[in-house]
């Protein structure tokens, strides 16, 4: 299951994913995810993405070999993504994936990580409320 959330107080966009996701579970989340990565962009100059995978097994190759195509062509190159992952053969998937990532333990520590990116920019600082 894939949830999304636009957190308006830090302009980070918060997924969730648990169990294994199907390639066309995946399109429908994706088309929810864009509008999201615009709003985070607009506001950072990068999309701030929180994935909270820790609930989520390898997921099956062909499956994810379509999702990794469709999130190459989503986000871009600067794009921010802090994944809270704990398997190892997860994250080694998970490398694989468009942008910088970073992996963390919990859901605050990719938070913190998340907001440090765009510190530097007194814009995005004051639009985090940090």
């Amino acid at each position: 299951m894939l949830t999304l959330h636009y957190d308006e107080r830090t302009g980070i966009i918060r997924r969730t994913a648990q169990g294994l996701a199907s390639p066309a579970e995946f399109d429908a989340h994706l088309r929810n995810l864009e509008p999201m990565l615009a709003r985070s962009r607009a506001r950072h100059g990068k999309a701030l993405h929180l994935i909270d995978a820790g609930a989520s097994p390898v997921q099956v190759k062909e499956s994810f070999d379509h999702m990794a195509g469709k999130i190459q062509d989503t986000v871009a190159q600067q794009d921010c993504s802090a994944i809270v992952m704990q398997s190892a053969l997860a994250r080694m998937q998970a490398k694989r994936l468009t942008g910088h990532q970073h992996f963390c333990s919990t859901t605050e520590e990719a938070e913190r990580w998340l907001l440090d990116q765009v510190s530097g920019d007194s814009k995005g600082a004051q639009n985090a409320g940090v």
